[in-house]
């Protein structure tokens, strides 16, 4: 709440008077023993921020950003390290995308703690403190949430362990459910976990991987106890954030810089921006793109909050209105 208001209010008990907390007893928010608690400050403490952030938006538009990971993405790796013959533990946070700002895109590959974020660490780091080789590492085409502003994309990640069997779990979420955007702006791409056995070669994209390997376990949003060999992959992406606004009201050249950056698909340019593109001569075709956007802008004119759009979402749940002639007003 402080954040959303002045950094010139002093951070003491009376700037937190003003604020009222309803947290029953026995409700996620204020579990009793014997309930499970763990990931409290990852998952939920992340999700009652981007709550409150969606509800503020309509008074706050322009400090408010549509949702990020809302989770820490970790995973832990164990087992042997063939190397020096002792034991190990890897505990990683894999970057995801920050939502967009109601005048920028969303920053890419984020490490998301609460709120906050932290250094990505170099993969050449990673692979001589731990016995893990990276095959892929890269950024998520089509991860960001579509908007009149993208949010940001996500890493994908692709690693095995060396010379050994490792032990893996995950306490993750967005599986599912992708972070939403805002007013007209689409959600990100849900997050995916997984290990594909049995591997032959990797190719460029994730497609590739289901013709390189003999099976595909998809993990959801958690698991553990999970095995993974030197002839294994696992599969690691975090979700993308949100768009802001309108993703038929973006910038045609922001749009083109994306599709020749490569963080947009030419599929996705068309569906979810409207923008028709020229391959051939490298440019977007302005008449067929104004035509199709005419045709296209009013589906999201009035949608404030969208977790439901497909591809990003696995599973769809909401699209919610909103109404600014007929919401409440402050006083």
């Amino acid at each position: 709440m402080l954040a959303l208001t002045s950094s010139e209010i002093p951070r003491n008990s009376g700037a937190y008077r003003p604020i009222k907390i309803n947290a029953p007893k026995g409700s996620l928010v204020h579990a009793q023993p014997p309930s499970p608690c763990v990931g409290g400050t990852t998952e939920g403490a992340c999700r009652i921020i981007n709550m409150v952030w969606d509800c503020l938006a309509p008074v706050l538009p322009e400090r408010i950003i549509p949702s990020h990971a809302d989770n820490t993405n970790n995973f832990n790796v164990s087992g042997i390290d063939p190397r020096t013959k002792g034991p190990y533990i890897w505990y990683q946070f894999p970057p995801s995308g920050w939502g967009a700002r109601q005048t920028k895109d969303g920053l890419t590959a984020c490490i998301s703690i609460t709120g906050g974020d932290t250094s990505n660490t170099p993969q050449e780091a990673l692979e001589i403190a731990f016995p893990w080789i990276t095959e892929k590492y890269g950024l998520a085409q089509d991860s960001g949430g579509p908007g009149k502003f993208r949010g940001g994309l996500a890493a994908e990640w692709v690693l095995r362990p060396y010379d050994h069997t490792s032990e893996y779990s995950c306490h993750t979420d967005r599986a599912f459910i992708p972070p939403n955007g805002i007013y007209g702006g689409m959600p990100g791409l849900h997050a995916a976990w997984r290990v594909y056995r049995n591997y032959k070669d990797i190719g460029r994209g994730e497609q590739d991987l289901l013709k390189m390997t003999e099976k595909e376990e998809d993990f959801g949003s958690r698991t553990g106890n999970q095995y993974v060999t030197p002839n294994d992959l696992l599969y690691s992406r975090p979700p993308g954030g949100g768009g802001y606004g309108n993703p038929y009201e973006r910038d045609i050249k922001r749009v083109a810089s994306d599709i020749l950056n490569e963080y947009i698909s030419l599929e996705s340019a068309r569906r979810d921006y409207g923008v028709v593109w020229e391959d051939s001569k490298k440019m977007v075709d302005i008449d067929a793109t104004e035509k199709l956007r005419a045709e296209l802008r009013d589906t999201r004119a009035d949608i404030y909050i969208d977790q439901a759009t497909e591809p990003y979402a696995r599973t769809v749940k909401r699209v919610l209105s909103y109404d600014e002639a007929k919401a409440e007003k402050l006083p």
